[in-house]
């Protein structure tokens, strides 16, 4: 067989071997940025077919035509090998990928949690309710405000660990005696929203009765019995803003305080 010395093949050849090289500078460049081993393994198949190929077009292909189907055999077994790597490197980055993804979208979620709990109590802050009165859709439900009396005595006389304690014991009493699909907010020191979605009035009501009696068998730590006082309004909020409602079950709630000061009896349902 005569030696490939046309300018058909030469061009060719010069063709073949430029993209080995371009795709063997691509993966080493890849390989030191990014410090991973599949890529230069990569490197190092273009970087041994490159070699190959020389040697067997300019010393061999003239007086040994036969080795070109041993060079073809290698040059085979060589991408296969580049395929299979790459195959391997992709499936094992792309699972690393999407735990990273689900990690980080668990991250985010966490982080969107805390921002919207409060701290002390575990009920949703004042944050998101300012976000869930700013909802253009209409809020379908009962709205209770709540507060409780004469707590600034209580931090007086015990100090404020003692009013934390007793903050977080009152958030841990609102939250287990609504459901999960209602929604409970530490407003602001010792005031707190309900939402009540889909519920009725009088079921709402009950609701607050049995907090409200549940509180007149606190305890504190240290200082044994010490019943709680416990104010609260409320109002439905069918077809209207959220906002409006809130207006009105805080005003029910302070109607129901200057009575209690006044000790003027007032009505409540049974408990439940």
């Amino acid at each position: 067989m005569a030696p490939y010395n046309t300018a058909a093949d030469v061009a060719s050849f010069v063709l073949r071997e430029l993209g080995a090289l371009l795709a063997g500078a691509v993966f080493m460049v890849l390989w030191r940025r990014l410090r991973v081993a599949a890529f230069g393994l990569l490197a190092a198949a273009f970087a041994v077919r490159l070699v190959a190929e020389i040697f067997i077009f300019r010393w061999w292909s003239a007086a040994r035509p036969g080795w070109l189907a041993i060079y073809a055999a290698f040059e085979f077994a060589v991408l296969a090998a580049t395929v299979a790597v790459m195959a391997t490197w992709g499936a094992r980055y792309v699972s690393r990928i999407r735990a990273l993804d689900a990690e980080m979208e668990r991250e985010r979620r966490e982080a969107a949690r805390s921002l919207d709990t409060d701290r002390l109590t575990g009920l949703l802050n004042q944050a998101a309710l300012a976000r869930r009165m700013e909802e253009p859709a209409t809020f379908e439900g009962v709205v209770a405000v709540c507060d409780m009396d004469g707590f600034k005595d209580i931090n007086d006389r015990y100090g404020h660990l003692a009013g934390d304690e007793v903050l977080r014991n009152v958030g841990r009493l609102v939250q287990t005696s609504i459901r999960p699909e209602d929604e409970a907010f530490r407003w602001g020191g010792d005031e707190f929203v309900v939402l009540f979605h889909n519920q009725l009035s009088e079921v709402a009501h009950r609701r607050m009765a049995d907090i409200e009696a549940r509180l007149q068998a606190f305890r504190l730590r240290g200082a044994g019995a010490l019943p709680i006082s416990f104010s609260w309004g409320t109002a439905e909020a069918r077809g209207r803003a959220l906002r409006e409602a809130l207006n009105d079950a805080d005003r029910g709630m302070y109607l129901g305080k200057r009575k209690r000061a006044a000790n003027v009896p007032e009505p409540r349902p049974p408990a439940l």
